[in-house]
């Protein structure tokens, strides 16, 4: 039996980690302008990391505390874009634990930034942790340009 994640998940063996890319927002012009936005390689997205059939991990804005927090698989409220299968890792028990709650500290609420520090560069940081491919770079692209364009600016 394996032990239990900070989810309540039990852990035991190697699980599946998938990407789940959501359109931010649910309106019709955020749905258009990202069908535009995705045939040029970008886009604005909102992405949970899979991890096993029962828990979603992501990243927000909260006052006070870790701003990582767990839903289901494709529970967020935005509309479901797609699924990116990552690759399984090898971390399970206390090594998965401890790994998301090392990025827990590392993703406080308060810090959160649409630029900089958002849901899209949490998973990336964790996918890194689990050993898993990369996060497609449509999916994190336009932050990163926005960011440039804004830091060039300061």
């Amino acid at each position: 039996m394996g032990s239990t994640c900070c989810s309540g998940q039990e852990v035991s063996g190697e699980q599946d980690v998938i990407l789940n890319v959501y359109d931010v927002g649910n309106s019709f012009e955020m749905d258009f302008l990202n069908n535009v936005l995705y045939l040029v390689g970008t886009g604005v997205y909102h992405a949970g990391t899979q991890i096993g059939k029962e828990v979603e991990w992501a990243y927000g804005y909260t006052p006070k505390g870790s701003g990582v927090f767990h839903c289901e698989p494709k529970g967020y409220p935005f509309k479901f874009r797609q699924s990116i299968k990552l690759g399984t890792t090898p971390l399970q028990g206390e090594e998965l634990k401890e790994a998301i709650v090392k990025l827990e500290d590392q993703f406080q609420g308060e810090d959160y930034d649409l630029l900089h520090k958002n849901c899209c560069h949490f998973a990336v940081a964790l996918c890194q942790a689990l050993q898993v491919e990369n996060v497609p770079h449509w999916v994190t692209s336009l932050a990163g340009i926005a960011a440039f364009v804004v830091d060039e600016e300061q």
